[in-house]
Order: structure tokens, then sequence, then C-alpha cells
């Protein structure tokens, strides 16, 4: 679990850290006073998909930055930059590079000023990889595509099996239609 650490790490520092359930507008609860709202969606493991939009919207209304770990849907599957997050990070290990032998992540900025400061900080703490990693990662480029369409047809045909099978409840898949977030992931994915 990610949010314990993160939670130690950042209030450490004096950074006050509030959580919301991912899904419907739980988050907007969370937004006064907020200098970034981070939103993971769809969510691990539970596959909420939050409105990146509306969010975004109501964010920057305030002045709130905003943040989407995209690393479940990809680069190909949601696009958060275009729905107007500032930010789009990701773990590089799972989907992006999908062989699991290396450690890498990213972060894709909107405004070149914010990527100027995540480039100052990645370099004040060390977190660039090391040519290996950045040839194994280019590597692995070449069949996002492929590795990508074949996860979500088979995610989908076992999804479908499984929304049909009688000993099988609560199933969550948002590319099923009686799924909870369909209408949002059909919108923005």
């Amino acid at each position: 679990q990610a949010l314990p650490l993160v939670r130690e790490q950042l209030e450490a520092y004096g950074i006050h850290v509030r959580t919301a359930p991912t899904g419907d507008e739980a988050q907007l609860t969370v937004l006064d006073g907020a200098r970034l709202l981070w939103i993971e969606t769809p969510s691990n493991p539970g596959l909420d998909v939050c409105d990146i939009r509306r969010l975004v919207e109501a964010a920057h209304a305030g002045g709130t930055l905003v943040a989407v770990d995209n690393t479940l849907a990809t680069p190909l599957g949601q696009r958060p930059l275009e729905l107007g997050a500032d930010f789009s990070v990701a773990s590089g290990t799972k989907g992006l590079t999908g062989h699991g032998d290396l450690l890498l992540g990213y972060v894709v900025c909107r405004d070149p000023e914010l990527a100027a400061a995540v480039r100052r900080w990645r370099k004040i703490v060390g977190a660039i990889p090391g040519p290996m990693e950045a040839w194994l990662a280019h590597r692995s480029l070449a069949t996002i595509q492929l590795r990508a369409q074949r996860q979500w047809t088979n995610a989908l045909a076992v999804a479908e099996a499984l929304s049909d099978h009688k000993d099988v409840t609560g199933l969550r898949y948002p590319g099923l239609p009686a799924d909870p977030s369909h209408k949002t992931a059909a919108r923005q994915m």
C-alpha cells in the first residue's frame, strides 16, 4: 500500500494529506484549500473511474493543480492532459513496459514551467533512469499497442464470461455497460 508511505513522507515535510474514495464526487469534498488534487483513475484494484474533466474544472476554479495517476489506463487508454489535468503520472513498470524487468515511472506536464520544476526536482533527488533502464523501456514501447489491445480484448472477454456466471457477484469492469463507471469510462477512455 502506497498511501501510508506517501502520507508519512509528505507529512514529514509539513504537507497535510486528505483522502477521498475514487469515483462519484468524493474528491470534490477535499478540494477546499488544496494545492494539488491527486486522482487515480481507473483505481487499483477497484477499477473506479473518475470524471477527470469535471474534477479538473472544480479544482482549477479554486486554484488547485490536478495530477492523474494513469498507470492502469496507459497513455493509449486515457489522456489526462487532454482532459485538462496538469500532470499525468504512472508507473512505467506495469502496462507501459509490460515485461516486469525494470523499475520506472514518469511524469508528463501540460505546462512547460511545471515540467521544468519537475526536471529540477528529479535531478536533485536522482530519479533519473540509467542507460539500461532507458533501453529496456524503449524496447518495450515497440509492442505497447499490440500488448494493450490484447489486454483490453482479453479483459473484456473474461469480464463478459464472468458476468454471466451464477457464482460471481460484485464484478467490476468499466467496459461492461452494467458497471457503475461505464458511462464515464466510455466518455474519457
